[in-house]
């Protein structure tokens, strides 16, 4: 009688975790959004994070970083702006530089438990 017992409470556990994390997966929902970003042409300081959803573009960090053999060197940092754009204040020195942005998640409100995550990347290595 006692095993019956002990064999009844634990399916009844095991029923009961698996209702408690079904009821939270189907709650929150995810949204994988790819985000790209790009340096401007003329210049390695100013550049562009676009995404299918602008919650995925405005706000990123966005860091420059200088290509150097050995050893990358960061350059500078921001934030972008509401369109999109970024750019970091600074002189114009010649060499190798790549932008980065790294994964963000992104809850949005009154989305029913909506989370987007935006996906890292970054720029093509470019010669100034």
């Amino acid at each position: 009688m006692q095993m019956r017992f002990r064999i009844g409470l634990v399916l009844s556990a095991a029923v009961a975790t698996t209702m408690m994390i079904a009821g939270t997966a189907a709650s929150d929902t995810q949204v994988r959004i790819a985000s790209t970003v790009t340096l401007a042409k003329p210049n390695p300081f100013h550049g562009h994070v676009s995404a299918s959803k602008r919650a995925c573009e405005v706000n990123r960090l966005v860091r420059v970083i200088e290509k150097k053999p050995g050893q990358n060197k960061l350059v500078g940092s921001t934030h972008t702006n509401r369109n999109g754009r970024w750019s970091i204040p600074t002189t114009r020195p010649k060499g190798d530089y790549r932008a980065r942005v790294k994964r963000r998640r992104k809850h949005i409100s009154g989305g029913g438990g909506l989370t987007f995550v935006c996906t890292a990347d970054h720029s093509a290595t470019r010669h100034f």
